[in-house]
This record gives C-alpha cells, sequence and structure tokens, in this order.
C-alpha cells in the first residue's frame, strides 16, 4: 500500500487570475469576486492532479509505502525490482536523503548507493512517467537485494519533486483547456449535473498516469 502528501506546495498555479477573468469575460476593473477566482483555479488545480496523477506546477512529493515491491502471481520478472512513484512527471530525487527506510530493529536508515543514471545499485527510471502514461519507476539492479526493513506502516519513504515546470507556460494547453472549462463550469453554473463534465473528463484521460 502506498500513501503521499504534497509535502512542498507549488509556488504558482498553471492559470493566473486574470487569464480567467478574461476567459469568463469579466471586466478587470471588477474585483468582487477575485478570491472566488482564486480560490478556483487552485481547487481546478487540485481536482486535475488528483484525476490525472500528475503534478502540474513543480512540487515535492513525500510518498510512504509499507515494504520494499515483492513478486506476485503475475510472474512479472521485474516487479520485484520496481518501486512506481504515484506522481509524474517525476524530476529528481534528492541522493542524499530522498529514498530511505526504517531498518530492521526499529533504526532509520538512507540509501547510499543510488543515482539517476543506472549506475548503482538503485537508480530512477523517469522515462515511462514523463510524456508517458506510466509512472517513474525506483529500479534495483537484479544481482542485487533491497534493505531488509522493520515491519512497519510507511516503513519506507520517498521524497521527490515533480511537475511539469515552474511556470504556467510550462503545462500542456489541453490541461489548462480543461481547467479554464472546469472554472467556466464552476463560475457560471454553481449546481452542474455530473454528464456536464465528461468534456472535460475526455481532456484529461489521455494524461492519466496508468498504474
Amino acid at each position: 500500500m502506498a500513501t503521499w502528501i504534497v509535502s512542498s506546495l507549488p509556488a504558482s498555479e498553471p492559470l493566473t487570475r486574470s487569464e480567467i477573468k478574461n476567459y469568463l469575460k469579466i471586466p478587470s476593473a471588477t474585483t468582487a469576486d477575485d478570491t472566488l477566482i482564486d480560490d478556483m483555479i487552485t481547487g481546478a488545480r487540485q481536482f486535475v492532479e488528483r484525476y490525472t496523477s500528475r503534478a502540474l506546477i513543480t512540487q515535492t512529493i513525500t510518498e510512504y509505502f509499507d515494504q520494499f515491491p515483492v513478486a506476485s502471481s503475475r510472474n512479472d520478472l521485474l516487479e520485484p525490482r520496481i518501486i512506481k512513484l504515484h506522481i509524474a512527471p517525476v524530476v529528481s530525487i534528492t541522493e542524499a536523503t530522498g529514498l530511505s527506510y526504517i531498518a530492521s530493529g526499529g533504526t532509520p536508515a538512507a540509501y547510499t548507493d543510488w543515482d539517476n543514471t543506472g549506475n548503482a545499485k538503485y537508480f530512477l527510471d523517469i522515462n515511462s512517467g514523463a510524456n508517458g502514461l506510466g509512472p517513474a519507476r525506483i529500479c534495483k539492479r537484479k544481482d542485487v537485494e533491497w534493505p531488509a526493513i522493520e515491519e512497519y506502516p510507511n516503513a519506507v519513504k520517498v521524497v521527490y519533486v515533480a511537475g511539469y515546470g515552474a511556470a504556467g507556460s510550462d503545462v500542456p494547453a489541453t490541461i489548462k483547456t480543461a481547467m479554464r472549462r472546469i472554472i467556466g463550469t464552476w463560475y457560471f453554473h454553481r449546481k452542474t449535473a455530473q454528464n456536464e463534465w465528461q468534456d472535460v473528463l475526455d481532456l484529461l484521460s489521455p494524461y492519466r498516469v496508468h498504474k
């Protein structure tokens, strides 16, 4: 089982207030709903991120796992060697502190032999989750074993940076179009039937991370 939190929030939003007011045809001098619009921008981003399992603007994710991967009945030879990260696209993992676990006996420990190139015992594969539909993965060489851990909830912790970039211009246009439609629906139709969301979901479906 994996759980995750946003441990460092994005510094900006994919869309600005002025962009949304222009989209909604609200005069810039009309400020009565500015706070509402700001909240809707944040809410639309959060909706998109939850639906797609993607971080839009650069942010730090802390993800917890109860154990290291083990083989299942699917007979996938790679399965015991990879940790699939929940959020895409992954930018990096801090080498010194980004991967840690609770070792046997309950002592916190960190990975000491890993990198982003595949030369170490453990390495980060970001290609799966960058522009593709799969999640990024932490992989280990087949000639090494995962460290022994304490049987403890959230015994394995991964801290990583995810997102398309620091600016709204880095976010795919289709995703921002979906956000505009979400905000427009929230603003003009405060009570919306579920089937009116289908066009938004259709826009976002190609960006959903397939786990």
